[in-house]
């Protein structure tokens, strides 16, 4: 898998969720959705943070098209914004629920038309329950995956009932290879 944000650490369990993430965005690729699909990536440790998702225009840009490679270099937008993310220590579940939720509205997401991916390497903090029951109550599909052996499916399971742990990247990239 290597080192794929470019922090000079290789095999991570950062790099895995990458990895995984890299996956998911080729599956919407495969399935026709390359150019439809907006694909919004928001980093999160003790902070959240939206990434920008086009290299080609100034300021944060929320989405992107899963093919999009707006800058020409043969990276796809989705990869190239991975660059940027670093781990950071803790995990605040409630402002990543947060900034997803204002994501989601940002971009006026029809209800059943988002599809939230919450990927997490550990045992989160916050009071997140309002923001989740806000974002499923906006129609918003939301599954969790909890990766490593620091993860807590009790406290992931608030987010989405069927979480689970994966421990190794073929378990999170076989995940992702099979969701509708």
């Amino acid at each position: 898998m290597g080192d794929l944000n470019g922090d000079r650490r290789v095999d991570t369990i950062l790099d895995a969720e990458l990895a995984g993430l890299n996956v998911l965005n080729q599956l919407l690729i495969q399935r026709g959705f390359g150019d439809r699909a907006r694909v919004s990536v928001i980093s999160f440790g003790s902070s959240a943070v939206n990434l920008d998702m086009d290299p080609t225009t100034s300021g944060v840009q929320l989405f992107t098209n899963s093919a999009a490679d707006l800058n020409g270099n043969g990276i796809l937008d989705v990869a190239e914004s991975f660059r940027n993310v670093r781990s950071s220590g803790g995990t605040n579940f409630e402002r990543a629920s947060g900034a997803a939720e204002q994501t989601f509205r940002s971009l006026g997401t029809v209800s059943g038309q988002g599809n939230l991916i919450f990927l997490s390497d550990g045992a989160g903090t916050g009071s997140f329950n309002d923001e989740v029951t806000r974002l499923r109550a906006a129609g918003i599909n939301i599954s969790a995956y909890d990766a490593g052996t620091g993860a807590n499916l009790t406290i992931l399971r608030r987010i989405d009932p069927d979480a689970t742990i994966f421990n190794s990247t073929d378990e999170l990239l076989n995940a992702f290879s099979g969701l509708d």
